[in-house]
């Protein structure tokens, strides 16, 4: 068991001082941030490698007090100021690649390299710096959002501990920031049924908007499919938000009424030349029909959602039709659902007193 100040030579005639420790058969080294001169040739520089020695020294001398009473880590393999930073990034870029900048992991990186300033050593990581992170997301982002991105750091935490890069997760002792529930605006079947016979100044939005009531599809994808991803009463595409995975869609006659003539197979099913989303053209139209709710463009897949729970109930097939890649997006749904039927049966004690 030991501990010897070691030197590695640099190509620039300098040496960098290592610490070479030992203990129960187990060795590693411990790179320092010192450096020395490996021929000094003035007294300049045999001040600096005196200097640079006795720093040295002074680390070794702590380390031997850990040795010596069971305090020296061994699991803590790596201590440089990137390392935690470069475990963060191989995972952002690989969830970059796949989901592009919108993915939560690629964002919860991007914001814990401007906490951090790019910097951030394995040993800095500790309860307080884990809520710092936290504090500071809820300041730059709606709550939501951090609660997210917060999850997606914890996970690198857990992967630093599987790689040895620390002995125990801090972020466990910190609780997760709340998940507020958002209002979602939707339709009822019966306001459906409105729009449906309500006439509307661009014939395009209103059969987009439809065909999405009875699909769920986004503003974005809406734009996107084509004819040749039509086969027969199936849809397939590739959804703008997860473009790495395919979505298959059953077309019911509902959703086909609006579809159109069909085209040539590059052709668009909704041929759309603006460049805004008309989100105004849309609200007039609804508006005009007696509905005065804020009713935009995702509203449509939130009320085929709606629909879909309040007629079947099967959350497990709400999930794979809004093509959700977590079940827990679509449980969502599921609360607002639950709030309808405990309204509906209250409802009750007005009927029978």
């Amino acid at each position: 068991m030991g501990i010897t100040i070691r030197h590695r030579d640099l190509s620039n005639g300098k040496q960098k001082i290592y610490l070479d420790i030992v203990q129960d058969k187990k060795r590693k080294t411990e790179t320092t941030k010192w450096w020395r001169y490996k021929k000094p040739k003035t007294q300049e520089e045999r001040d600096h490698n005196k200097k640079a020695d006795q720093l040295a020294s002074m680390l070794k001398a702590e380390k031997d007090k850990e040795l010596v009473f069971g305090e020296y880590d061994f699991l803590k393999v790596k201590n440089t100021r990137t390392d935690f930073i470069e475990l963060f990034r191989e995972e952002a870029d690989a969830r970059f690649r796949t989901r592009g900048a919108k993915s939560n992991t690629y964002c919860s990186f991007k914001h814990f390299c401007n906490f951090t300033n790019n910097r951030c050593s394995i040993k800095d990581i500790n309860k307080a710096f884990v809520e710092s992170f936290r504090d500071y997301l809820l300041s730059v982002v709606s709550q939501n959002c951090s609660a997210i991105y917060f999850k997606r750091f914890k996970r690198q935490l857990e992967r630093a501990v599987d790689k040895g890069m620390l002995t125990y997760n801090p972020a466990k002792e910190v609780k997760n920031i709340q998940i507020i529930q958002p209002h979602r605006e939707m339709l009822t079947i019966e306001e459906v049924k409105i729009l449906v016979e309500h006439p509307c100044g661009n014939e395009l939005i209103k059969r987009m908007f439809l065909f999405s009531c009875f699909t769920g599809l986004r503003i974005g994808d809406l734009k996107a499919i084509k004819w040749k991803h039509v086969h027969g009463d199936m849809l397939v595409f590739h959804p703008q938000k997860t473009k790495y995975k395919q979505h298959s869609l059953y077309l019911i006659e509902n959703a086909k009424r609006w579809m159109g003539v069909a085209g040539k197979p590059e052709e668009h099913i909704f041929p759309w030349p603006y460049q805004s989303n008309l989100y105004d053209t849309l609200r007039e139209w609804v508006y005009s029909a007696g509905i005065t709710r804020r009713i935009t463009w995702h509203a449509a897949r939130h009320t085929l959602a709606s629909m879909l729970l309040n007629t079947d109930g099967n959350i497990v097939a709400v999930q794979k039709i809004l093509c959700h890649s977590r079940i827990d997006t679509t449980m969502i749904y599921a609360k607002i659902y639950e709030k309808n039927v405990i309204s509906a049966m209250k409802g009750l004690d007005t009927v029978i007193k």
